[in-house]
Protein backbone atom coordinates (compact mmCIF):
# COMPACT_ATOMS: atom_id res chain seq x y z
CA UNK A 1 0.00 0.00 0.00
CA UNK A 2 2.76 2.33 1.24
CA UNK A 3 4.71 1.88 -2.21
CA UNK A 4 1.74 2.90 -4.38
CA UNK A 5 1.04 6.42 -2.31
CA UNK A 6 5.17 6.90 -3.05
CA UNK A 7 4.43 6.26 -6.88
CA UNK A 8 1.46 8.48 -7.42
CA UNK A 9 3.35 11.13 -5.71
CA UNK A 10 6.35 10.88 -7.69
CA UNK A 11 4.51 10.05 -10.82
CA UNK A 12 3.03 13.62 -9.69
CA UNK A 13 6.09 15.94 -9.65
CA UNK A 14 7.64 14.34 -12.51
CA UNK A 15 5.42 15.58 -14.41
CA UNK A 16 4.97 18.86 -13.01
CA UNK A 17 8.80 19.09 -13.60
CA UNK A 18 9.21 17.48 -17.60
CA UNK A 19 6.61 20.14 -18.52
CA UNK A 20 7.34 23.63 -17.99
CA UNK A 21 4.51 26.27 -17.87
CA UNK A 22 4.59 28.01 -21.31
CA UNK A 23 5.21 31.51 -21.45
CA UNK A 24 2.69 33.80 -23.59
CA UNK A 25 4.62 36.04 -25.98
CA UNK A 26 1.43 36.17 -28.53
CA UNK A 27 -1.98 35.58 -29.13
CA UNK A 28 -3.63 34.76 -32.29
CA UNK A 29 -7.59 35.67 -32.29
CA UNK A 30 -9.99 35.71 -35.45
CA UNK A 31 -9.50 33.98 -38.89
CA UNK A 32 -6.65 33.01 -40.15
CA UNK A 33 -5.46 31.41 -43.35
CA UNK A 34 -2.16 30.78 -45.06
CA UNK A 35 -1.95 30.14 -49.17
CA UNK A 36 0.73 27.77 -50.79
CA UNK A 37 1.08 28.15 -54.55
CA UNK A 38 4.09 26.20 -56.17
CA UNK A 39 4.39 26.45 -60.08
CA UNK A 40 4.48 22.78 -61.85
CA UNK A 41 5.82 24.25 -64.80
CA UNK A 42 8.39 26.79 -65.83
CA UNK A 43 6.42 27.56 -69.08
CA UNK A 44 3.65 29.34 -66.24
CA UNK A 45 4.61 33.21 -65.92
CA UNK A 46 5.36 33.97 -62.12
CA UNK A 47 6.55 32.81 -59.36
CA UNK A 48 7.80 29.37 -57.98
CA UNK A 49 6.30 29.52 -54.76
CA UNK A 50 4.00 32.22 -53.42
CA UNK A 51 2.38 32.38 -50.31
CA UNK A 52 0.12 34.42 -48.80
CA UNK A 53 -0.37 34.34 -45.17
CA UNK A 54 -3.55 36.40 -43.62
CA UNK A 55 -3.58 36.82 -39.48
CA UNK A 56 -7.17 38.07 -38.49
CA UNK A 57 -5.55 39.77 -34.88
CA UNK A 58 -2.07 39.27 -33.29
CA UNK A 59 -1.42 40.28 -29.73
CA UNK A 60 1.74 40.90 -29.02
CA UNK A 61 3.90 40.72 -25.28
CA UNK A 62 6.91 41.92 -26.32
CA UNK A 63 9.03 45.02 -25.87
CA UNK A 64 9.72 47.43 -27.84
CA UNK A 65 13.69 45.92 -28.76
CA UNK A 66 12.17 42.63 -29.31
CA UNK A 67 8.88 43.93 -31.50
CA UNK A 68 11.93 46.10 -33.35
CA UNK A 69 13.90 42.95 -33.96
CA UNK A 70 10.60 40.96 -34.91
CA UNK A 71 9.84 44.03 -37.34
CA UNK A 72 13.15 43.47 -38.98
CA UNK A 73 12.80 39.83 -39.64
CA UNK A 74 9.15 40.08 -41.16
CA UNK A 75 11.05 42.85 -43.57
CA UNK A 76 14.22 40.48 -44.60
CA UNK A 77 11.41 37.63 -45.52
CA UNK A 78 8.70 40.05 -47.15
CA UNK A 79 12.15 41.39 -49.42
CA UNK A 80 13.86 38.17 -51.25
CA UNK A 81 15.58 40.11 -54.25
CA UNK A 82 17.61 41.66 -51.37
CA UNK A 83 19.57 37.99 -50.89
CA UNK A 84 22.81 36.95 -50.91
CA UNK A 85 24.37 35.32 -53.37
CA UNK A 86 28.03 35.50 -53.22
CA UNK A 87 27.28 31.58 -52.39
CA UNK A 88 25.96 30.51 -55.11
CA UNK A 89 28.70 32.57 -57.49
CA UNK A 90 31.58 30.69 -55.56
CA UNK A 91 29.60 27.40 -56.29
CA UNK A 92 29.41 28.14 -60.03
CA UNK A 93 33.09 29.16 -60.08
CA UNK A 94 34.27 25.83 -58.50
Amino acid sequence: MQDSVINDKTSHHSNLSLEPDPILFGKLAGRQEIRLKLKQSEGVMGPKVDLEVNLGSLTTFLSARQFHVLIELLHGLATPDLEDTRYWKFMQNK
